[in-house]
């Protein structure tokens, strides 16, 4: 369902080569930096989030969240660890439904491909994360937050 729909992301990097579509456009066979099919956000950021416009409220079943790897499996787990997924029917995860936060305290336990039931109505798909100054995350955690998604598909029921 998400498709080729209208993408945006929050502090995005200075290139546009890693814009918020590449998490839509149907490719990731190659997801690493150079491989041009993720998203990729900007560094040294407190926040980072990324959305997707499904045009319509629709039925969501579930919803593949597949993350940067560099084709090495661990390489930024650091880097996706602790986020939010939510959906809306505006473009506020506030307004929305957490459909997932990932909470992993253990290195390596969370995995780059993640697949999340969550079965509701909704508009907005939003990737959220942050690493806030005032809060200890667990030390494997990156530093900042990013938004590296080679492709989000989302389900409908």
């Amino acid at each position: 369902m998400a498709l080729h729909r209208p993408a945006w992301q929050e502090n995005a990097f200075l290139s546009h080569s890693w814009g918020a579509d590449k998490a839509v456009d149907g490719l990731y066979s190659n997801r690493e930096y150079t491989g041009n099919q993720c998203t990729i956000s900007a560094d040294k950021k407190e926040t980072a989030t990324w959305r997707v416009d499904l045009q319509g409220v629709v039925s969501i079943s579930y919803i593949n969240i597949l993350y940067r790897t560099d084709n090495v499996s661990g390489a930024y787990i650091g880097r996706f660890a602790g986020f939010f997924l939510y959906v809306s029917n505006t473009t506020f995860k506030e307004e929305g439904y957490l459909c997932f936060h990932e909470i992993q305290k253990v290195n390596s336990t969370p995995t780059e491909d993640h697949r999340i039931n969550c079965t509701v109505n909704g508009r907005y798909v939003i990737f959220y994360n942050e690493r806030r100054p005032d809060v200890a995350y667990p030390a494997y955690y990156s530093q900042y937050a990013f938004n590296e998604l080679c492709e989000v598909e989302v389900y409908v029921n």
